[in-house]
This record gives structure tokens, sequence and C-alpha cells, in this order.
């Protein structure tokens, strides 16, 4: 889809640049007629007669379509940089790419509509002619390209959240495939931004079905940071966690876990999972699929606010292996 926003892009551009061209063509040949029929006290052969006329009305479309031609400048570069951040599609920087490239194709559009209006003699006089192909190709191109960041704006920005979304999902332990493929569909693959989980049971198998349920959104959350109790971390643990971890880094996606203090560790019971728009509370992970549970809704701002306190009073893993004289295995 991407690759298409490009596409159309560089297809607009080129179609500024053709224009550029015929118009200039076409002012040339009036303006050398005329600088010729005064150099001989003659009249402008009839052919040319047109183009003659209308040199005022010509030269200033010629700068209206370089106009037009920056704008297709600023889309394709724009097109260029949303690829780029195309794992990162969700983040701010990303974010302004799509609108700017949304902006300029609509600017890109009016001109294209507005300055025929202006300079309708150009157009009644067949100065310039221009192959339907030409229209057909500019009118897919801009209807692709507004179609495209039209849906990256609605699906990424501004609702994330797909109406389908269930408030409550209801875990049968009966059917533990069947559950975490369900809890991937309807959670797991619509999160957007930032991720956050608060699990104080996430150990190896906990690690284990977060890969499971996370990988193939990973171009849509660029960090992930984990909160976990010392008791979880169990032999195989590390290897788990950094195998997890370089997978989705390859992709974009940073994972990082942290250690709750003892404290917090017996005193935060409930589990959670939140992005940039929903959050919601979850069964432990390791027993996610297994449990007969429901996945419910939080409020958000409570449960940000719940994982800053933790996270002030916790441990980034590694600091926690190097602190206490184990080397991950």
């Amino acid at each position: 889809m991407l690759l298409l926003l490009f596409l159309s892009s560089l297809m607009l551009l080129a179609a500024s640049v053709l224009m550029i061209q015929l118009v200039s063509v076409a002012y040339g040949v009036g303006a050398g007629a005329s600088i010729q029929s005064a150099a001989d006290h003659s009249n402008v052969t009839s052919i040319l007669e047109p183009s003659a006329e209308n040199l005022n009305p010509l030269y200033t479309t010629i700068l209206s379509e370089y106009m037009v031609f920056v704008v297709g400048i600023g889309m394709l570069i724009s097109s260029v940089l949303i690829y780029k951040n195309k794992s990162n599609i969700a983040n701010s920087e990303a974010r302004g790419y799509v609108f700017l490239n949304a902006s300029l194709t609509l600017i890109y559009t009016a001109l294209f509509f507005i300055i025929p209006v202006f300079f309708v003699n150009i157009i009644k006089a067949q100065i310039i002619s221009v192959s339907n192909y030409y229209y057909l190709a500019v009118y897919l191109s801009i209807i692709m390209a507004l179609s495209i960041d039209s849906y990256i704006i609605l699906s990424k920005y501004i609702n994330p959240s797909s109406p389908h979304r269930r408030k409550n999902l209801a875990i049968d332990p009966s059917k533990p495939y069947t559950n975490l493929l369900r809890i991937k569909d309807e959670i797991f693959s619509r999160l957007i931004g930032n991720v956050f989980i608060v699990d104080k049971h996430m150990n190896s198998e906990g690690i284990e079905n977060f890969s499971r349920l996370f990988m193939g959104n990973e171009n849509n959350v660029p960090e992930v940071k984990i909160l976990t109790s010392k008791e979880m971390l169990d032999a195989r643990f590390s290897r788990n966690y950094r195998d997890c971890k370089t997978e989705a880094e390859n992709y974009g996606t940073r994972i990082s876990v942290f250690v709750m203090s003892d404290e917090d560790a017996v005193s935060q019971h409930e589990r959670f999972v939140f992005d940039d728009k929903n959050a919601y509370k979850v069964p432990p992970f390791n027993i996610m699929h297994k449990k007969s549970e429901h996945i419910t809704r939080l409020n958000l701002n409570d449960a940000r606010r719940r994982f800053n306190e933790l996270q002030k009073r916790s441990i980034k893993y590694e600091n926690f292996v190097s602190k206490n004289g184990t080397k991950p295995k």
C-alpha cells in the first residue's frame, strides 16, 4: 500500500513535469512567432496565432504549473519518508509525514482543477493538446493517494480501535489454541503505538505466549515495556526474552523488561495491557489461553498512571541480572 502511495506521488509529479513542458513549448512557439512577426512587419501565421495572442496566460500557466511541480516533489519526498517509517507508522514522526502527504495531495488536486478555470482561453484555442490518458492517469493517481492517506489516518490515528473490538472477551479453558487466536485477533493485532504490560507472573512461558500474540503487529508498535517480578525469572527466561527481543528489533520494535520491587510484586495482583488508545485487564500471560476468565476494558489513564508508579520503583532486567551477579544464559 505504501509503495502504491509512492507510485501515485511519482505519477502526479511526472504529470506536472509533462504539463510544464507542453505549456513551455506553446509559450516558446507563440513568443517566437510574435518576435518574427514584428521583425518582418508581417502577420503571425494563422496556425500560431492562438499561442501568440495568449502569451501572458501561457506564461502565468507555466508559473502555476511550477507550483504544482513543487507540491508534487513534496508529495514524493513525504511518501518516501512514510515508507521509511513503515515499521513505526504509529509514531508522531510518521504521522506528520502522512498528514503532510495528504495535505499536499489536496493542494495538488485543487490546483489541478483550478488552474484551467483561470486560463479557459488556452483550452478553447486548443493551444495545448493533452491525451485523455493523461487525465485518466492523474485522476487515478489522485484517488489512489487520497484513499491510502485517508485509510492510514482513519485506521492508525483517528480510529485505531475497530468498532468491532469487544469490550469483554471470554476465555474457554477447553479451547486453549482457539483462545490464543481470538485474543490475538481481538486484542493484540489491534494494538497501536507504545504498548505497556504489567504481569507479575510473566515467566518464560509468558514471554512465549506474548511472542505468539504480538508477532505480526510489529509495524504498528515501536516499543513494548513489560513489568514482571523476580520470582518469575526462571531458567529459560533469559533465552526466551533475548530471542523475542532480537526478533522484534529486526522489525523495528524495542522490547524492555523491568523487574518490580519486592513490595509491588506482593501487592500488585491485577494484570493489564494498554496502548495509546485502550487498556485491558488480562489473565496471566503464562496461562492466558487456559484460564477461565474474561478480558475486560480498563480506564486508560488509570492503567497508565499505575504503570508509571510501578516502573519508577522497578529495575531494568539487564541491570537486575548484573546487580545479582548472574549472567543471562
